[in-house]
């Protein structure tokens, strides 16, 4: 009966990967209510241990799917001790003759949860641990079966997947076709479920290299190829979020935004209807539905989706992946309150759209640098007293933990005759205590000081509150350039908040920001062969980033300008303020004393964000 709960739990597996919440709770069901029978039975000092590991392990693949990562995990931990503990029982089982396991299969059964344990690692950002995880693995089963065998080639296919969500991109297509490499040897059909988690891999790292074509090909390749089996194809149709994004980004939104209703319904129902995995479905759906024209649709998907989203807090890692996603449905929200603003939409929403977009902006600036300037700030605290201490203690865990990540996934990628295994054990431990001491840290850290967690998570800042921290004479102008064109803000102490769209893309910005830096910054050249100032070029970049906002600014004392990227680099006070052709002058430069020089006009100051 042992062996038929087993199956419930594999069973209780499948329906899931499948998609279907209610086969697998009821197959999960069955497999508790034989595993209640069995252990009050005289068998249960014999094989308790074995038995308990795959109930727990059941356990854990119904959680994973509920999205509940923290206590899946801990599940699978319990499974994974519990088989380590009974494998010396297996072997005095088979001295005695007694019907049990053959020990390959719980050697196979160690791999696959350690598997397992690296992809809820991954699921919850620990992208370290999860590689030194699969790692472990991935060593053990090339060491028992060799190359050539299911088992390494699904470790593999984990590989892939963690490499994909660290933004390996490149190294993951390379171990995603090493995996299907396995598979071909192995003469693995095509319609097969693991032979297919490794081409979804290699479509995703596509995905992350920008082959957004041949990410969809391979996944279309997928259906064509499972043809033989509707139901198994049906479950591929339903696609995911990485199909989906790429369909967006070939113009194909109508089809990334059926398939993304499938996906929030399916996640709704798993995950609930607020958890970060459904907003991030429904926030790639307000891509699908702009990018297809229905602007109320996109709208409605949008606000319930982006606070979700950006309650995130920025001390966890969080994969370029998601960042990338995070980006594009903030920049394509952007966009689309841009379009409406003044439209009856925004009446019938009651929404201010420049207000909301200004926020929108100061979020999306803030995934890149809002860590570095709690860093800096953090660390202008550290010598006041017990709070120092307690930020001086986390920031050391954190640096401990990173350099002991590193070498550890370095000891893991060496070949085994270099290896450490009592060093990297002595390694893992001290990496799940620091785990464990950095949260009771945060923990105290936000008793001790209420305002800590605004700082290292601050929220967006809305124009009310930047208009309020303002000075006479002082006006904010916000900037944020996107790959499809600028959007700007002039904030004034007093009056209407201006809200612009320059046609200005990223790749302009930065080109225009390169040729004024090489005139100003030269490098070690002599005089008369440094480059010619360009004014047409600062006028240019006036035009596109400074002109809309003029009746915003003009006849102020201070501008604070906020950029990020290109912009970022550029020093404002260079831009001109109207086109200039100076005439010649006998000294070299001094005809560029005649050029309107914004800084002549007003001072600036530049901020990396408005919080």
């Amino acid at each position: 009966r042992g062996q038929t709960m087993s199956d419930y739990v594999a069973l209780a597996d499948i329906h899931r990967r499948l998609g279907d919440a209610e086969g697998a709770k009821k197959a999960m069901d069955l497999a508790r209510s034989i595993y209640s029978q069995i252990m009050r039975g005289r068998n249960a000092g014999t094989y308790g241990k074995i038995w308990t590991s795959s109930i727990e392990s059941g356990e854990a693949s119904l959680l994973y799917g509920q999205g509940r990562y923290g206590e899946a995990e801990t599940h699978m931990r319990k499974s994974l001790d519990l088989l380590g503990e009974d494998m010396n029982s297996n072997l005095q089982r088979l001295a005695a003759h007694l019907n049990t396991p053959p020990q390959v299969q719980l050697e196979a059964n160690r791999e696959f949860l350690l598997m397992w344990i690296a992809e809820i690692e991954r699921q919850q950002g620990r992208l370290y641990e999860a590689e030194v995880t699969i790692r472990e693995a991935l060593r053990s089963t090339l060491s028992r079966v060799g190359r050539d065998s299911p088992n390494t080639g699904n470790a593999v296919v984990v590989f892939s997947r963690i490499l994909n969500t660290q933004g390996r991109s490149r190294e993951a297509e390379i171990v995603a076709r090493q995996s299907m490499a396995i598979y071909d040897r192995l003469e693995t059909p095509a319609e097969s479920y693991f032979r297919n988690q490794a081409r979804l891999q290699l479509a995703t790292a596509l995905s992350g290299q920008g082959k957004w074509r041949e990410s969809v090909a391979t996944f279309e390749a997928m259906l064509a190829d499972t043809a033989a089996d509707p139901q198994y194809q049906s479950q591929l149709k339903r696609g995911n979020l990485v199909w989906a994004t790429a369909l967006v980004r070939i113009g194909r939104a109508n089809e990334a935004a059926a398939m993304l209703r499938s996906l929030v319904a399916q996640d709704s129902q798993w995950l609930g209807p607020r958890h970060f995995q459904t907003a991030e479905m429904r926030g790639m759906l307000g891509v699908a539905l702009a990018k297809a024209g229905d602007r109320a649709g996109a709208l409605k998907e949008f606000r319930f989706a982006v606070p979700l989203l950006l309650s995130v807090n920025l001390e966890e890692e969080r994969s370029p992946g998601r960042l990338r996603r995070l980006a594009l449905v903030l920049e394509t929200y952007i966009a689309l309150l841009a379009e409406i603003r003044g439209s009856e939409l925004e009446k019938a929403e009651k929404l201010d759209a420049a207000a909301e977009a200004f926020r929108l902006a100061d979020a999306l600036r803030g995934q890149d640098t809002q860590a570095a300037v709690v860093a800096a700030a953090l660390r202008g605290i550290t010598g006041s007293g017990e709070l120092g201490d307690l930020i001086r203690r986390e920031q050391d865990l954190k640096q401990e933990a990173a350099s002991l990540r590193r070498v550890l996934t370095d000891l893991m990628a060496a070949s085994p005759d270099q290896q450490l295994p009592k060093v990297m054990d002595d390694m893992k431990a001290r990496l799940n205590a620091i785990a464990a001491e950095r949260k009771t840290l945060r923990e105290r850290l936000e008793k001790t000081f209420p305002d800590y967690s605004d700082l290292v998570n601050p929220r967006p800042v809305g124009i009310d509150e930047a208009r309020a921290a303002l000075k006479p004479g002082e006006v904010l102008v916000s900037t944020l350039v996107t790959g499809s064109g600028t959007f700007l803000w002039a904030v004034p102490r007093q009056g209407n908040t201006i809200f612009a769209v320059s046609t200005l893309d990223a790749a302009q910005a930065a080109a225009l920001v390169t040729k004024l830096r090489s005139a100003v910054d030269p490098g070690d050249v002599d005089l008369d062969r440094a480059p010619a100032f360009d004014l047409a070029v600062a006028y240019e970049l006036y035009r596109h980033v400074l002109a809309p906002l003029e009746a915003g600014w003009k006849g102020a004392e201070n501008l604070l300008v906020v950029a990020i990227g290109a912009l970022s680099q550029l020093p404002f006070g260079l831009l001109t303020t109207a086109p200039a052709t100076p005439k010649p002058e006998a000294l070299p430069f001094a005809h560029l004393r005649q050029a309107p020089w914004l800084i002549r006009q007003v001072a600036v100051t530049q901020l990396p964000s408005v919080s």
